[in-house]
């Protein structure tokens, strides 16, 4: 059986161009302008594994994203951040239920596998 393992799992914070305040009428005038001031905006949440698989020819680097959650409002705050990283750790799971518990059926929690260590920071992608 070739060699599978994980190296390393980040969260990836995409700007959400598709998701626009004139979308929703539940926003205050002041939140609008601010919106358009870019005092915040909409944004997607992804957690992203990167696998190295051995091979007779040689290692291979493998990259999968979980499917992401759309359209949340972040507004730079330090509450803004925490719920992020609620959102990457429920990202987190999905991704291992779908990848990586295929590979390692004996693990059962991402702990088995991996530190649970969160990052400190995020890349605006």
């Amino acid at each position: 059986m070739a060699k599978f393992e994980l190296i390393k799992v980040e969260m990836i914070v995409y700007y959400d161009p598709e998701t626009q305040i004139d979308d929703f009428d539940c926003y205050t005038k002041d939140q609008v302008d601010s919106y358009y001031w870019e005092e915040w905006l909409f944004v997607g949440v992804r957690a992203r594994a990167t696998f190295e698989l051995e091979t007779p020819i040689g290692p291979e680097t493998i990259v999968k994203e979980s499917p992401g959650l759309w359209g949340i409002n972040y507004n730079y705050t330090k509450a803004a951040d925490k719920y992020l990283q609620e959102v990457f750790e429920d990202e987190y799971q999905i991704l291992f239920d779908d990848v990586i518990s295929k590979v390692h059926p004996d693990k059962t929690t991402i702990q088995d596998i991996v530190d649970n260590d969160m990052p400190d920071h995020f890349e605006v992608m």
